[in-house]
């Protein structure tokens, strides 16, 4: 465990490196109060410009460290407290599949996997079917923490789940939904490319067996898709204009925030929902952009 290692550094100077949101700064903490008397952790993007104008001149270092704790309010003891930065030596990465695993309290498929492999044997039909879903859980989320603990809360807060197919050509995606449509009670596409190109295919199936199929974006949703709750790109193609406006106007780009939308938008296709006898709530298209396919006519 990543844990483990700090503990044989514990009398170095240590830089730990990683992805945004992987967790450096949590298990750095953590680290910290389980080892050492007292800690001072410094953000260098939210501290205050006093604490950060003490690094300007460091000749001194026991003013240095008096200054400090001063400033913290935290005492420090002689190779009984650490201080937190945000550096590296050690390299921290998003959680393999194992740690993938653990995090969703998954205590049987890793060890079951290493069973198979020390001993050379076969998982059958069955096992491998449970232990590739689970895998491809794992690739569809990925190892960041965040991410699994928002999948994990929605699991539980919404009562469903997730069953994935993964497919790596076209030619695979007939048979993928026609096994996903003996198992689920819809389908939500993703902006993959592949699919998005054989789109027809997915909803001629679907269709068939009454199983609505949501899109992850208007486009879709005009082409034979029942709703999406997606980016509204005409808002986001605004936003970046402004931005690089600023930009060609002279501002330093590093001083320009970056900006994110915070407001879904709802498409609907009531032609395709009334095709397979779907009831689209008033709620919803009371504030939905209804996107139906152009009439042949």
């Amino acid at each position: 465990m990543f844990f483990d290692r700090l503990v044989l550094f514990v009398e170095y100077a240590l830089l730990i490196k990683g992805a945004r949101r992987v967790g450096k700064s949590t298990i750095a903490e953590e680290f910290a109060k389980k080892e050492f008397k007292s800690y001072i952790l410094i953000d260098f993007a939210n501290t205050s410009s006093a604490i950060i104008d003490l690094f300007d001149d460091m000749y001194d270092l026991d003013f240095f460290f008096l200054q400090l704790q001063q400033f913290t309010g935290i005492r420090l003891y002689e190779k009984e407290s650490v201080i937190i930065f945000d550096e590296v030596k050690i390299s921290m990465y998003p959680m393999d599949f194992e740690e993938f695993l653990w995090a969703i309290e998954d205590e049987v498929s890793a060890e079951t996997i290493k069973f198979l492999m020390k001993n050379n044997k076969p998982a059958g039909n069955v096992m491998h079917r449970n232990l590739m879903r689970v895998f491809r859980l794992y690739m569809l989320i990925g190892g960041m923490p965040q991410a699994i603990e928002t999948y994990k809360e929605k699991v539980g807060e919404y009562g469903f789940e997730l069953v994935e197919k993964g497919i790596t050509n076209a030619a695979e995606i007939p048979q993928a939904v026609d096994l996903l449509v003996s198992e689920v009670d819809c389908i939500s596409n993703m902006t993959d490319n592949t699919v998005v190109e054989n789109l027809p295919i997915l909803l001629e199936k679907a269709t068939a067996k009454n199983i609505p199929v949501f899109g992850s974006e208007e486009e879709q949703v005009g082409n034979g898709c029942i709703a999406s709750a997606g980016i509204d790109y005409i808002e986001l193609g605004k936003k970046a204009g402004i931005m690089a406006a600023r930009v060609l106007k002279g501002e330093d780009i590093k001083n320009i925030p970056y900006e994110t939308l915070t407001e879904s938008k709802i498409t609907i296709n009531t032609d395709a929902a009334e095709k397979i006898g779907v009831t689209i709530p008033q709620s919803i298209t009371d504030r939905a952009e209804v996107k139906n396919a152009p009439s042949e006519s």
